[in-house]
């Protein structure tokens, strides 16, 4: 029984840990987006529409990546 209990405690710690690592790369790649963006498309400070439009242009993005991912799972399941 405590064998059952360190194993799933490991187990949820290694998942937290990379989950942080996961949002840390995905912070990362936020900015390095923005940065993209603003070299190629300069926005004025404070434009809330722009930052708008980018968080649901990149929503679609990745649930669109994610619907893929899935389904090639399942295909290789």
């Amino acid at each position: 029984m405590v064998s059952s209990i360190h194993k799933e405690a490991r187990n949820r710690i290694i998942a937290s840990i990379v989950t942080a690592f996961g949002i840390v790369v995905g912070l990362a790649w936020n900015e390095a987006i923005g940065s993209l963006i603003q070299t190629y498309i300069p926005l004025g400070k404070g434009t809330m529409t722009a930052k708008f439009i980018y968080a649901i242009v990149l929503t679609i993005a990745v649930v669109l990546i994610t619907q893929y991912l899935t389904k090639l799972i399942s295909k290789e399941e």
